[in-house]
């Protein structure tokens, strides 16, 4: 039976939530579909040399920061080979792709959005805002399906929500959840067994917001707690250097990227801390509760994530909620059980491929 072929176009295979949803993804429909990764940054991305020695294809093209040059390298990649199906993951120049791929002569085009950058719309200037409107235009004027994580990424993108776009969440290989014997990862990352630790999972960039961490951080000074920031990003440099401006370094653990996050979830972290300024979706908190715990985000968070009651929301703006909860969780015995219902539910990344399959077929 002959494969699908797809075309994906994306910034990077860095880890990240879209990174590491595809990477599963890939993984699940091995069987079925030929991926080809369209990546318009030159350097070669934690997942690389993984996706290739699965055989998925890698073509690097020139950056959408050179509109003219991404535009014709786009064209020429499309036109030469023969994709079923182009699905692109590239936030508002969705609608650029989707134009090409169309004058390409690709069957199905699907435009899937991962994030809500409302916030980020309502400050550009006129021009900005008129030329993002021209490029949601050209998304629902020539994608085959609008796909988005959310109704808050629905909107952003797509300006409406309803039966018009595809709501699909992400979803997450969680295997090694139940598979996993016990790991010493706290040993092997320098942490007392005694310490209390805060943590979260994302790309160390200003959406991420880690450094609001820090102010809960500062509360805890006297205290055994930490704080384990797992992920890699432009800021790393800088929280690096807030952690010594503020005297928190000892008690600050900077993982970079790892690919065993789930069991750093399962086996380290106590509670999970999510402080976004924006989500589409919001994948690891997902996982947090995959692997039984605690979670505390941020308004900013869309309640689709809420698939436990050990969930809360709270202003940014209101530390002191942050941190009474923290102290609430501190004062119970530690409980963490992996959560089935999740880990086989519409997040898991079976139930997530099928809805997929189903837009390429």
């Amino acid at each position: 039976m002959k494969k699908i072929e797809v075309a994906h176009l994306l910034g990077q295979l860095d880890i990240g939530g879209i990174e590491s949803w595809l990477y599963d993804f890939v993984i699940e429909t091995a069987g079925s579909v030929q991926h080809t990764f369209i990546i318009d940054k030159p350097h070669k991305g934690f997942y690389e040399e993984d996706l290739l020695s699965m055989g998925c294809r890698v073509i690097h093209i020139s950056s959408y920061k050179k509109p003219l040059e991404y535009i014709a390298a786009l064209f020429s990649v499309l036109r030469k080979n023969k994709y079923d199906v182009c699905h692109s993951h590239v936030s508002f120049n969705n609608g650029v792709v989707a134009y090409i791929a169309k004058m390409c002569g690709i069957p199905k085009v699907i435009s899937h959005a991962h994030s809500d950058r409302t916030l980020q719309y309502q400050r550009q200037g006129l021009l900005k805002r008129l030329e993002i409107d021209f490029k949601i235009f050209l998304v629902r004027r020539y994608s085959t399906y609008c796909v988005a994580v959310s109704e808050g990424s629905a909107r952003c993108h797509y300006k409406t929500k309803g039966t018009a776009v595809s709501i699909i969440p992400c979803g997450k290989n969680f295997q090694n959840l139940v598979s996993a014997a016990p790991s010493r990862l706290k040993q092997e990352l320098g942490i007392a067994e005694s310490t209390f630790v805060l943590g979260t999972v994302g790309r160390v960039e200003p959406v991420k917001n880690q450094a609001f961490l820090l102010d809960i951080l500062s509360q805890y000074r006297e205290q055994d707690v930490c704080l384990l920031i797992v992920g890699e990003g432009s800021l790393r440099a800088d929280l690096h250097r807030l952690t010594l401006e503020q005297g928190l370094a000892d008690k600050v653990i900077l993982t970079g990227a790892r690919d065993d996050t789930l069991l750093i979830l399962r086996d380290v972290i106590d509670v999970f801390l999510f402080p976004s300024l924006h989500e589409g979706f919001g994948l690891a908190a997902v996982e947090a509760q995959a692997a039984g715990l605690p979670v505390i985000a941020s308004l900013h968070v869309p309640r689709l994530i809420d698939v436990t009651e050990r969930i809360s929301h709270h202003s940014l703006s209101h530390l002191c909620a942050w941190t009474s909860e923290i102290d609430a969780w501190m004062a119970q015995p530690v409980r963490k059980e992996i959560n089935t219902d999740v880990i086989t539910g519409r997040f898991s990344i079976g139930k997530n491929a099928q809805e997929i399959l189903r837009l390429y077929v």
